[in-house]
């Protein structure tokens, strides 16, 4: 367990530290100001796209949910809307874990540590659950506060569990896409690894 918190620590100090040299830090050594001032401005207009994004669908949830509550279809549209969050994190998410798990530079330097494998593995998985119930929380927490007014104003009652199961409900959409994403990037890992080996294709990759 001491293993397990030492590697947990020190994977997300280095996830920070690439973080503020990306976006923060002056290296003219390694990056201009010029190529980190595109880079913050490059983010900026991807969390803007984002937040137009969240911004749309919560309005469509909304709509939906108060349409619904008229039918008694809410329930429904709540199991629909936990799938798409999911899918979301299934997609956003597969990248995370290919560069973190297995293409990430402190792999060396981690499996260097007198620690277990299981113990980097463990800390690797955890820093991925992590990123993606972010990204999970980011899209369900507003799509949940118009689900909510939806169904209350189209006449519908919520039961009062629905609203201690939210946060349980943040807390486990992460494992179904983690999972099906980490059975998925094993072989394709292993693909990039050999072509990579090959001389003439590491020049065109």
């Amino acid at each position: 367990m001491k293993s397990y918190v030492l590697v947990l620590k020190t994977v997300l100090l280095n996830n920070f530290r690439a973080v503020r040299t990306r976006y923060v830090r002056i290296d003219d050594k390694k990056q201009n100001a010029k190529n980190k001032l595109s880079n913050a401005t490059n983010a900026a207009l991807a969390l803007l796209g984002i937040a137009v994004i969240i911004v749309l669908m919560s309005i469509m949830t909304h709509a939906l949910a108060f349409l619904s509550a008229l039918e008694g279809l809410h329930v429904k549209l709540l199991s629909t809307m936990l799938t798409c969050v999911q899918i979301t994190v299934l997609i956003l998410g597969f990248s995370g874990v290919t560069s973190n798990m297995f293409f990430s530079k402190d792999n060396e330097f981690l499996s260097s540590l007198p620690v277990r494998p299981e113990a980097v593995f463990s800390a690797k998985l955890t820093v991925v659950y992590l990123n993606d119930l972010i990204v999970g929380s980011v899209f369900l927490i507003p799509l949940l506060v118009s689900y909510v007014v939806g169904v209350i104003q189209g006449g519908a009652t919520l039961p009062m569990y629905f609203y201690f199961m939210i946060p349980v409900a943040m807390l486990t959409i992460p494992v179904v896409p983690l999972a099906i994403i980490s059975v998925l990037s094993f072989p394709m890992v292993k693909i990039v690894s050999y072509f990579k080996n090959k001389a003439i294709v590491t020049l065109v990759l």
